[in-house]
């Protein structure tokens, strides 16, 4: 909602919404505190809507706030909390593209090396695969239960929170100049895009392995849930901003 309301500002020059997303984000902070690995912080996008709006006084309280959640970050490094599972992508990924961020916006390289010491654990979900299910997809694992119809256990490829890993390497290639972090991210987003079919309708997830537990698999999941999250971050990957 903070992202939402950010982006209205820049695009309205509504001095209203970018208030509205810094309050969203002073709530999280006092509810969850600054440890919370929280996935797309509006770190850049954050600040130039309230610079943007004039609000200055507000911009250096989030700046704060976000170097704050960043040096908990690097005092973690690599021991990442469990979250609704004990380790995954979306708890890594979230973590690089915040560290990138606040580099880009700070230019203090604490922040950049310690998105470059996550980096490996990152990669290491994901490799360059021939199929394009798979290829700079991250591994998931049961998405196809918790969020599909039929609830059916089993690798998922692509599932669209892979997509945040393409966030990340974007951002961390801006940091580098880095260019083949760049292409993988592009890869990640165009390969997600198989969830989007010709007819129009979409799937949230792909079971990929051909059984899981004796039953058939390798099927688009039926239902269409929150998968506009992978063309959102297309247009981040490819914006190139």
């Amino acid at each position: 909602m903070a992202d939402f309301y950010f982006r209205m500002a820049l695009l309205t020059g509504s001095k209203q919404y970018a208030f509205d997303g810094y309050a969203t984000l002073k709530a999280l902070y006092r509810n969850f505190g600054y440890g919370f690995y929280c996935i797309d912080y509006p770190v850049i996008i954050g600040l130039k809507a309230l610079e943007q709006a004039g609000l200055d006084f507000e911009r250096n309280q989030l700046l704060y706030d976000f170097k704050t959640t960043a040096c908990i970050f690097l005092k973690n490094g690599l021991d990442f909390p469990k979250f609704e599972v004990n380790y995954e992508q979306s708890i890594i990924a979230p973590a690089v593209q915040f560290l990138c961020e606040v580099y880009l916006v700070t230019g203090d390289k604490r922040y950049l090396n310690g998105a470059q010491k996550m980096i490996p654990a990152l990669e290491a979900l994901q490799w360059h695969q021939p199929s394009y299910y798979m290829n700079e997809i991250a591994i998931r694992h049961w998405d196809g239960y918790w969020f599909g119809k039929r609830q059916t256990y089993g690798d998922v490829y692509p599932h669209y929170w892979s997509c945040i890993t393409a966030a990340a390497f974007h951002r961390y290639a801006q940091c580098t100049g880095d260019n083949s972090y760049q292409l993988c991210a592009e890869q990640t987003v165009r390969n997600n895009l198989c969830l989007f079919f010709e007819n129009g309708k979409a799937s949230c997830a792909f079971v990929y392995p051909r059984r899981v537990n004796g039953e058939t698999a390798h099927y688009a999941d039926a239902y269409a849930n929150d998968q506009d999250w992978s063309l959102m971050y297309w247009l981040l990957v490819n914006e190139k901003k």
